[in-house]
């Protein structure tokens, strides 16, 4: 079974809870404007997510792990 158009009405929380519930493998691709985002999913858990602005996840790994000497 898959989803597809427009859900306008239903809101992010309750399709990410059907996909887990449903323990659906896929990719749900949103969009607003010219934004886009998507996330992955295995099984019903998220193994991925991607956005427009989002930062890589070595980006994130090096400015957790670094600290400016003081």
């Amino acid at each position: 079974m898959s989803l597809n158009g427009k859900l306008e009405d239903v809101s992010l929380a309750d399709v990410m809870q059907f996909v887990h519930l449903g323990r659906r493998t896929g990719t749900l691709s949103l969009s607003r404007g010219s934004e886009d985002a998507e996330i992955g999913f295995h099984r019903g858990q998220i193994v991925n997510a991607w956005g427009h602005s989002s930062r890589r996840l070595s980006e994130l790994l090096v400015a957790k792990t670094w600290c400016p000497a003081t």
